[in-house]
Formats: structure tokens, C-alpha cells, sequence
């Protein structure tokens, strides 16, 4: 038989983790707060990938030669959020995971398993498509 002051310390614990665990949820109205804006991303090979991304979900990636010189390739989509999974309809695959570097040729696919990341105090939000390679995009501007 458990103990009355046993019991209150039991129940305080389980209040403590709930707040905890549905705190740090991400929500349809973090998404809309802090998702767009402008993003970046420099690969390791020079090229500079930018997304925007727009109130409502839509997006454009544009990706700059090395120094930002020139553009090489423009494309747009939409994208879904899911707390926080996110999915890329119309997504320009142009990086190369395993060399870290623009693909020679890029194609439009659809990019799943990607994720975002709420701003905590000074940093922006991040979106990371492979955190094993860090092909992470830090936010620089809102909308």
C-alpha cells in the first residue's frame, strides 16, 4: 500500500512531466509564428542555398553560384507541417549527401524526415533536412 505523502510526491512528479512533456509541444501556431521567413544555407562546396518560406506554406529556393555571383537554379513548392516534421512538395534535390556538394544535375521530388527547430533565447530557428551532414538552414529574416 503506498503512503498518502508517498502518493502526493507520485502526483507531483507526474504534474511536473506533463507540464514538461506538452510544454515543449510544437504547434499549428508556432509553425505559423515562427516559420517564415528567409533561410540559409552555404554548402560545403561554395553554393549558397536560400529558402523562403511564406505565411502560407508555400516556399522558393533559390541556389547562387559560389560568392553568390550568379543563379543557378530557381524553384518553388509548398510545404507541410506536422508539429514539428516537415514534408517539401516540389523540393529541387541539388545536394549531394554523401559529398556534401551541388549534384550535377537536380531533380524535383518530394523530401520527407525533415524537421524544424523553435527558436531558444538569441538563436533562430533552424530547419534541418539531414542533421547527419548538417544540411541545416538557419533562419535570417521574418516575413
Amino acid at each position: 500500500m503506498i503512503k498518502k505523502s508517498d502518493r502526493s510526491k507520485i502526483t507531483a512528479v507526474l504534474i511536473f512531466f506533463s507540464i514538461i512533456f506538452f510544454s515543449c509541444g510544437y504547434t499549428k501556431e508556432d509553425a505559423e509564428k515562427y516559420l517564415p521567413g528567409q533561410y540559409i544555407y552555404v554548402i560545403p562546396s561554395g553554393e549558397i542555398q536560400e529558402l523562403t518560406i511564406n505565411p502560407d506554406f508555400t516556399f522558393k529556393q533559390i541556389i547562387y553560384s559560389k560568392g553568390k555571383k550568379e543563379v543557378l537554379y530557381e524553384n518553388s513548392g509548398r510545404m507541410y507541417v506536422h508539429h514539428e516534421n516537415i514534408e517539401l512538395r516540389n523540393w529541387l534535390e541539388c545536394y549531394e549527401l554523401a559529398d556534401q556538394k551541388m549534384v550535377s544535375k537536380p531533380i524535383i521530388g518530394n523530401s520527407g524526415g525533415s524537421y524544424w527547430i523553435k527558436p531558444n533565447g538569441n538563436e533562430s530557428v533552424l530547419i534541418v533536412i539531414f542533421d547527419e551532414t548538417n544540411y541545416i538552414f538557419t533562419k535570417i529574416t521574418s516575413n
